[in-house]
């Protein structure tokens, strides 16, 4: 029953505000379609199929577009909290190229959060190999009214100060 209550919050929130992501909507036009699923509270899936049109090198999927999909699994436990929020730190670690032709399994997860701060990791998969992870914080907005700011200028080394600390 929790992961029903949770993915009917992840399905209200991503239609209320994420609704013409790049990475999720399933009607963007260019878009990347990955339907994410919440596992539990903490955690999301999508799969991707990886086809040729996504390529870099040939037969490798285009780095830029492996940073999406990871980027939105993490977002995607963002919204199934409720909540909006903004990347503000995304750091990808890449152990084996992600191969056209094969499909993808994204993993988002929830770690911890510290005040607007959130500590998020995701990975992809193929044959259940990992091949990239990925680590990120979120900063959270307002999901009932105007988005929050993302801090500018010198408020913005601060939160990004403040979170290398709190959340490492």
């Amino acid at each position: 029953m929790e992961g029903e209550a949770v993915q009917g919050t992840l399905e209200s929130t991503r239609s209320r505000l994420h609704e013409h992501c790049i990475v999720c909507w399933d009607r963007h036009p260019f878009g990347l379609k990955v339907a994410y699923h919440a596992v539990n509270q903490h955690t999301v899936e999508g799969s991707f199929p990886c086809g040729k049109s996504y390529e870099g090198y040939g037969g490798v999927i285009h780095g830029g577009i492996v940073s999406s999909l990871l980027d939105g699994a993490m977002a995607n436990c963002i919204l199934a909290k409720g909540l909006e929020a903004y990347t503000v730190d995304l750091r990808l670690r890449f152990r084996g190229a992600v191969r056209a032709g094969v499909d993808a399994l994204i993993r988002g997860e929830w770690l911890r959060n510290e005040g607007p701060l959130h500590l998020l990791q995701a990975s992809l998969s193929q044959e259940g190999k990992i091949l990239v992870t990925a680590r990120a914080k979120f900063f959270v907005g307002n999901p009932t009214g105007t988005p929050r700011p993302l801090p500018m200028g010198e408020a913005a080394r601060e939160l990004i100060r403040e979170s290398r600390k709190r959340l490492r």
